[in-house]
């Protein structure tokens, strides 16, 4: 006991300065520190013999959080930092002749994961996690890409794989590799070009870069979750078989966009035609019959054929009325949008 007590006294309490002093801004200058810890949108406080996050909760606009190697066991604290998008919790445990109030054993619940929306990069790995009840809470995470487990006992138990990936469903790497269609489907046996854990659908998720400013840290994120939707648009027979359906389906789609669209253009043109002889028709009976008003019946008498002609427009272009009158009242003729088979 006084060992324990001995070792207690190492530990340090998260504090704002230390917060201040280890944090970032958004502003590009390294040197100039932040004065304000809502101003804090990424910290560093890995290997600093943490015991807990006290003060951590008051950086609201935190987005990157790295606490590898530290002593912490709980992290209640983060439930306010909801804009949160990468947060490094890997080797928080002390020596094995420690009891486990130091380590991460059980995460929060699904409420506190539900509270992360914008969480993608989680790393767990390297703690005394065992059972799958210690990480049930996980599944209410609706954003979590990446995820790393290895090396924690859960980790070594059969079936493992399978029950974290379809536990939490927004999943799509776990452990440095991207999450295969084989191990979401059990018992689907795929070639050996989709088979999981193939070399294909190998990533480091964790790799070993200094850590640099704000701005490189949210690139090198982007950077693997591209890489993970990359792979696995390319692997996933699933993907594969969307990507074709919605391509035809827009396609198809578009075809019969540009038809309806050849039908209106047709009509409209159709409807000018038509309307454009009416108005001919209706001027040119007008004339004639100011000409027949005007004109001298000594000079230019009228014969009784060219008379009967000019009053009755209908009868000499009887079957092009007809045809007029039909065709007006019902619209133009129906043509097929789909192309002959």
């Amino acid at each position: 006991m006084d060992s324990l007590d001995a070792q207690r006294k190492y530990l340090v309490t998260c504090s704002e300065s230390l917060i201040l002093s280890h944090g970032q801004g958004p502003g590009l200058d390294l040197v100039e520190k932040e004065t304000d810890p809502q101003q804090v949108v990424m910290v560093n406080l890995s290997c600093l013999l943490l015991k807990n996050l006290d003060n951590v909760g008051s950086c609201r606009s935190l987005r990157v959080c790295i606490l590898a190697d530290n002593f912490i066991s709980t992290i209640d604290a983060l439930i306010a930092c909801v804009h949160i998008v990468k947060l490094d919790l890997k080797g928080n445990q002390l020596d094995r002749c420690i009891p486990s109030v130091f380590q991460i054993t059980q995460l929060p619940g699904v409420v506190f994961w539900d509270s992360l929306r914008r969480l993608q990069l989680l790393h767990l790995h390297d703690n005394n996690i065992g059972t799958r009840k210690n990480i049930e809470g996980l599944s209410g995470c609706p954003n979590l890409t990446a995820l790393t487990l290895y090396d924690t006992p859960l980790s070594l138990k059969g079936n493992y794989r399978h029950c974290i990936i379809n536990s939490i469903w927004s999943l799509k790497a776990l452990d440095n590799f991207v999450v295969s269609d084989e191990e979401i489907i059990e018992n689907w046996i795929l070639p050996l070009h989709f088979k999981s854990l193939c070399h294909h659908f190998y990533l480091n998720l964790y790799p070993a870069a200094k850590m640099g400013p704000y701005q490189s840290e949210m690139r090198a994120i982007h950077k693997i979750i591209s890489e993970v939707n990359r792979i696995q648009s390319v692997y996933s027979p699933t993907l594969i078989i969307q990507r074709w359906i919605r391509g035809h389906l827009t396609r198809k789609s578009s075809l019969t966009a540009h038809n309806h669209l050849s039908f209106l253009m047709y009509s409209v043109s159709w409807c000018f035609t038509e309307m454009l002889s009416v108005f001919i028709l209706s001027d040119l009976s007008l004339l004639c019959r100011d000409r027949r008003g005007s004109a001298s019946e000594s000079i230019c008498p009228p014969s009784p054929l060219w008379r009967q002609t000019v009053n009755r427009p209908r009868e000499r272009h009887g079957s092009k009325s007809a045809q007029l009158n039909s065709t007006c009242r019902f619209g133009p003729p129906i043509i097929s949008l789909h192309p002959a088979m």
